[in-house]
């Protein structure tokens, strides 16, 4: 074998090549591993040309392989490659996209699909009335949504909102068609970036690691954005119940001034009790703060009781 092999080149060029691919597939760095695949590659087609007759067949798959692995490779000098951005897009980076795990190569695919705009306060970023075809993420500043009556309904870039406007297009297709029912006004000198829906949601289909990170961003946004809301209910609901226990202090101070309750100024307290859900313990406590007790309530007077009674009625 050996002498056959000095007599033809080829074998020396075959085996060579073989060792080549069987040391990439020992490999652990992808680039090393495909190197290599390319160096066995071009010795088994230096290989099939020397045979007779020429195997063309084999030189052919020979080439798709190797412009694959080079394709590849490409691929992963491009991603090892210095990624630079500027003061602005690292804030929105490191404010947005960071805390979500996407990559600065994911990130700068983004940014080459976006466009950065300014806007002074009082400036229109969205105008209502019409579909809503971009989305926008706030790097600085805030943004109110005004509805149709000049009224701010929320602020985007504050505490109730997260920075993405116009995302839930992203998620929900029938969004694209209806009018954007708000008209979205700079709050502050601003900076956004802006990207439009179909583009991004093809850049989205192409690169799925990128998809899921925009997704992540945008859920996250959302998930801030409804516990906001919700935390912001609540203490309106808070807020409103204080005032509901004012005015109910100030009804029963009337009612209870004369030192006896009628039946028609029961009938006002237990209405108004019922429309503004005041239960029986908030009914007692006002009741206690006003120096009376549940039995003189329950009488209609103040005056000492000889036999006090147990129940505790509105």
């Amino acid at each position: 074998m050996l002498r056959e092999g000095f007599r033809d080149k080829g074998l020396i060029l075959m085996n060579l090549g073989a060792v080549a691919s069987l040391s990439g597939f020992c490999m652990t760095d992808v680039l090393s591993l495909r190197l290599l695949n390319i160096c066995g590659t071009l010795c088994g087609m230096a290989y099939n040309c020397t045979r007779c007759p020429k195997q063309w067949n084999a030189v052919m798959w020979g080439c798709v392989f190797g412009g694959v692995n080079l394709t590849m490779i490409f691929k992963l000098l491009r991603e090892r490659s210095e990624v630079t951005f500027s003061i602005d897009e690292m804030e929105l980076f490191h404010q947005q996209f960071e805390p979500f795990d996407v990559t600065p190569l994911q990130y700068a695919k983004l940014l080459e699909h976006g466009a950065w705009h300014e806007a002074a306060e009082g400036d229109v970023v969205v105008r209502r009335g019409r579909p809503l075809n971009h989305v926008l993420l706030l790097q600085s500043g805030s943004a109110d949504a005004v509805s149709h009556e000049g009224i701010r309904l929320y602020t985007y870039g504050g505490v109730n909102r997260g920075r993405i406007i116009g995302g839930t297009a992203l998620v929900d297709a029938s969004v694209r068609v209806q009018v954007y029912p708000n008209m979205v006004l700079a709050a502050t000198d601003m900076r956004y970036i802006v990207w439009d829906i179909d583009e991004l949601l093809q850049l989205m289909r192409k690169d799925k690691n990128l998809h899921s990170a925009i997704m992540e961003v945008l859920y996250g946004t959302l998930i801030h954005t409804l516990r906001a809301d919700r935390e912001s209910k609540k203490a309106e609901i808070r807020e409103s119940m204080v005032q509901v226990m004012k005015q109910y202090t100030i009804l029963l101070k009337g009612v209870l001034v004369d030192n006896d309750v009628s039946p028609a100024e029961r009938d006002v307290v237990v209405q108004f009790a019922r429309e503004h859900h005041v239960s029986n313990t908030q009914h007692m406590h006002v009741l206690n703060s006003l120096g009376w007790t549940m039995d003189q309530w329950n009488h209609g007077t103040r005056r000492q009781l000889q036999q006090p009674s147990g129940g505790h009625q509105l």
